[in-house]
């Protein structure tokens, strides 16, 4: 279970994420449930062509911050104090 803030939502929400690499092994996406039963898809980043992903800090927090041409969010690890997109310096 991780915590992800989109843009446009500014609240952390709780997800739990599965990575997934397509067949032929050329791209892959993060798919992100409400529950652990992963009974419903909430939502999906792909991680292809045009994504990056940089780990950076957040007042000492570890994030993830997931660029795509469509969206961006970051993601924290549980316990951990969400602070808004933006205010990360990289490491």
């Amino acid at each position: 279970m991780l915590l992800k803030q989109g843009v446009a939502n500014r609240s952390y929400q709780e997800r739990f994420f599965e990575l997934l690499r397509s067949a032929d092994g050329d791209s892959a996406c993060l798919v992100y449930y409400e529950s652990p039963e992963k009974n419903e898809i909430k939502g999906f980043i792909p991680l292809g062509e045009g994504a990056s992903v940089q780990a950076q800090t957040i007042d000492h927090l570890e994030c993830l911050l997931i660029s795509t041409p469509a969206r961006r969010l970051s993601i924290l690890t549980p316990g951990l104090s969400p602070a808004p997109i933006g205010t990360a310096s990289p490491r």
